[in-house]
């Protein structure tokens, strides 16, 4: 048996629609609040709400009638027998049987080859590493479906035939999968819309509520194509004396950041020294495989 708050009350028959109509209710007349088929439903309820505890906790403690005795008193004709235990050996607690570890259903890994450079001896290594992935857990059984009465693919004793191939990993499936949103979230709207209408046009705080999504899918979708990248960096050099030091940035650009660069086209530091000295261990650099004039 379980409770629900009565905000709930719709919900959870959808939920338990299969329970319900296979205990022989009609699920019908309990959606239409039918007092008689409800009161029959929490009766059965409360009848297999007893049956479990009883099985759990054993059968109740059933008080022995009362016996009449006579005046208190001390029986000098019986004798005490003193009852010795026998010694019995212990038997130690057997550990569990070892079972193969299994991942949980919805969850898969993939394994990754991540290359990287040591800090301590500057060279290329790569290493494996093994990421998690959402996939479908294919568990969900017609038998126990809240849908089973209205599946077009139902099949007693048998698992779902429905499958849900969804990898959302990169920045185009990410828009892909916002515009399969927002398609669905329209046409939610637009057939609400009709219902509203059908029902004399008296506006519906729930079809407000889901334009107000609708929304927020498009302005999140926006936002995604129009991101961009920013970068910015501010070095101050202080050297003894007052003079600025030489530096990378010095060396790079000049002294000042209006005069001409200190570096001749051709260079005088390479990219890889470059990067060292500003602590970049990491790096993949492309050249322009045509000067430029």
């Amino acid at each position: 048996m379980k409770r629900y708050p009565t905000r709930y009350k719709t919900q959870a028959r959808k939920r338990h629609r299969t329970l319900i109509t296979s205990a022989g209710f009609d699920i019908d007349r309990i959606e239409a609040d039918d007092a008689t088929e409800n009161l029959r439903l929490s009766l059965w309820s409360w009848q297999h709400q007893i049956e479990h505890i009883s099985q759990r906790h054993g059968n109740a403690v059933t008080p022995t009638p009362e016996q009449t005795t006579g005046p208190n008193g001390e029986n000098h004709l019986a004798t005490v027998t003193a009852i010795h235990s026998q010694p019995q050996n212990e038997r130690a607690t057997r550990p569990p049987a070892e079972r193969v570890k299994k991942l949980l259903p919805g969850i898969a890994t993939e394994a990754f080859t991540h290359r990287y450079t040591d800090p301590d001896t500057g060279e290329r290594k790569t290493r494996t590493e093994h990421r998690i992935n959402a996939v479908d857990p294919n568990t969900r059984v017609c038998d126990g479906c809240f849908l089973a009465q209205k599946c077009p693919e139902y099949s007693p004793g048998d698992s779902c035939v429905y499958e849900m191939p969804i990898k959302v990993k990169t920045k185009e499936q990410y828009i892909a999968l916002l515009d399969s949103l927002i398609t669905m979230q329209s046409m939610r709207v637009f057939s609400m819309r009709m219902s509203e209408e059908v029902e004399g046009g008296y506006a519906d705080p729930n079809l407000s509520s889901e334009m107000d999504r609708l929304a927020k899918y498009v302005k999140l979708k926006a936002d995604i194509e129009e991101a961009g990248f920013t970068f910015s960096m501010k070095m101050d050099s202080r050297g003894q004396g007052g003079a600025g030091e030489v530096g990378l940035i010095s060396r790079l650009f000049g002294q000042r950041s209006d005069g001409p660069p200190a570096l001749s086209p051709a260079g005088t530091v390479s990219a890889q020294d470059a990067l060292g000295q500003m602590g970049i261990m990491d790096a993949e650099i492309v050249e322009d495989p045509a000067p430029r004039e």
